[in-house]
């Protein structure tokens, strides 16, 4: 059985975090956020931090978010909350709606709100501040292995140039 979820300890502190993303599978922003919203008043979720993206890899434009309840939800639960309130957007493939655990609730909460366009947010200030500013960890270690290459470059050319002399 999958493992439950723990309460996020940094942005909404005590809550339960999770991301839910939803493809828009050719529905308006205004029909995708008008599920959302009966999904936020139905399941009474505290907090949301909801933006709009488009997929790297994918192109697809969806909504890229991360919600916290007070509720711990069971796979069963988050199964029924995909199907219920998203429904349009599930029966054309279950892929296209993902409302999972997340793991790292500050990590997500960094990378639902980088490069794209917020539709939707009631955190406060304060809990936007605990938000690191994301850091694709591939561009990251990609400048690192830069500059260490070009250090080992110069440490070589100085070496080769000692070594005439």
């Amino acid at each position: 059985m999958a493992k439950h979820g723990e309460p996020d300890k940094i942005v909404v502190p005590g809550y339960y975090a999770y991301l839910l993303r939803v493809d828009y599978c050719g529905h308006t922003q205004d029909e995708i956020i008008k599920m959302l919203d009966i999904f936020i008043d139905e399941e009474k979720i505290h907090a949301y931090h909801i933006f709009e993206e488009i997929g790297k890899v994918s192109k697809k434009l969806h909504i890229q978010s991360i919600v916290w309840s007070e509720k711990n939800y069971n796979p069963t639960e988050r199964q029924h909350c995909r199907r219920t309130y998203f429904k349009a957007v599930y029966d054309k493939g279950t892929s296209h709606v993902a409302f999972t655990n997340a793991r790292k609730p500050k990590n997500l909460a960094s990378y639902s709100s980088k490069d794209m366009e917020m539709i939707q947010s009631n955190l406060t200030e304060e809990e936007i501040k605990r938000i690191p500013e994301w850091q694709d960890t591939k561009e990251y270690r990609d400048k690192e292995w830069q500059k260490l290459k070009e250090k080992k470059c110069k440490e070589l050319a100085s070496k080769r140039s000692e070594e005439r002399f």
